[in-house]
């Protein structure tokens, strides 16, 4: 079976804003963000229990390096 991410418009444009954000404080760091972002999804593809549980079977998955 394969898996997927999918994101609601309103994490899409959360995403976008904190790339823009990171684009200005450093250039090619919001680059960065998008680097450890698609790790990230790579791995809930892969695994999408890795996250813990925190509320009804939501699970939470943080970026490595960036508080997101």
């Amino acid at each position: 079976m394969s898996r997927r991410v999918a994101l609601r418009a309103e994490a899409f444009a959360h995403i976008a804003e904190a790339f823009s954000w990171y684009q200005r404080a450093r250039p090619g760091l919001g680059w960065e963000f998008d680097d450890a972002l698609q790790a990230t999804f790579a791995l809930l593809v892969q695994a999408p229990e890795a996250g813990p549980s925190v509320h009804r079977g939501l699970r939470r998955a943080l970026l490595h390096r960036f508080p997101y």
